[in-house]
């Protein structure tokens, strides 16, 4: 039996521990599964056990788990009223490698146009984790002189224009 070398992945991520093809009477897993393949979601040390007539098979493997590095590039939309002209500065633990959307690989990322954009980091053991924010951009509301209106005793009905928006008289 041959488990393979004691393994790190990544946190949320499975292993797949096989002794497929070996026979025997009997297997057995310090889980206490008795099938040819486990699913391991967990830390720990894992035993199999294969007894074949008056012969006895045995490996371990210790599996360890790295944890993911944390990504925050902002909220899911940002809107920007004019021209974007921005620079994201991601909030991040644990990441060692950046690659953003655009193909640049620094930490931080100067924007100058709407769109999505997204961050993946990895850890030093490989591990990868990614954020995405939309960056929108908005016109400038219209503007409303009110020296340009003249009433008296009539209804005047004001429409500040700019759908969507709220106003503040």
């Amino acid at each position: 039996v041959n488990l393979g070398p004691d393994t790190t992945i990544c946190e949320g991520d499975s292993l797949v521990l096989s002794v497929i093809g070996l026979k025997g009477d009997s297997l057995a897993w310090n889980t206490g599964d008795t099938t040819e393949q486990i699913v391991v979601r967990e830390p720990g040390t894992y035993h199999a056990t294969i007894r074949a007539d008056d012969t006895v098979v045995s490996d371990t493997i210790e599996v360890s788990f790295a944890p993911k590095p944390q990504v925050y590039v902002g909220p899911s939309q940002q809107a920007f009223c004019g021209q974007i002209d921005t620079t994201l500065v991601p909030e991040t633990k644990n990441a060692q490698t950046y690659r953003w959307n655009t193909g640049d690989t620094t930490k931080s990322l100067y924007v100058d146009e709407e769109g999505q954009y997204w961050l993946r980091v990895e850890s030093e053991e490989s591990c990868a984790n990614a954020d995405t924010t939309e960056l929108q951009e908005i016109a400038y509301p219209e503007s409303f002189d009110s020296s340009e209106i003249t009433a008296c005793q009539e209804r005047v009905e004001l429409d500040a224009g700019n759908p969507g928006a709220t106003h503040q008289w």
